[in-house]
């Protein structure tokens, strides 16, 4: 892979992760850190029609840290 082609896709990442970047290490712990992900998200929101790779991202983080996880009974026996 060609050093330009490793860039471009190293700035493409920086993209995605910028999210990540402003709520710091309290990543799951912390408030603040949905209140950020929200303020990020109001202002991604008149960008929708171009889904800019940070609104994907802090969606992302938002729903895991708030929405718990779907239980499976398959298997158990009641």
């Amino acid at each position: 892979m060609s050093v330009g082609k490793v860039i471009e896709h190293v700035s493409e990442l920086h993209d995605w992760l910028a999210p990540l970047k402003r709520i710091g290490p309290t990543f799951f712990s912390d408030v603040a850190t949905i209140t950020e992900l929200v303020t990020q998200i109001r202002q991604h929101s008149d960008d929708v029609a171009d889904m800019p790779k940070g609104l994907v991202t802090a969606l992302r983080v938002l729903r895991h840290i708030t929405v718990a996880p779907p239980t499976s009974d398959i298997g158990s026996q009641s």
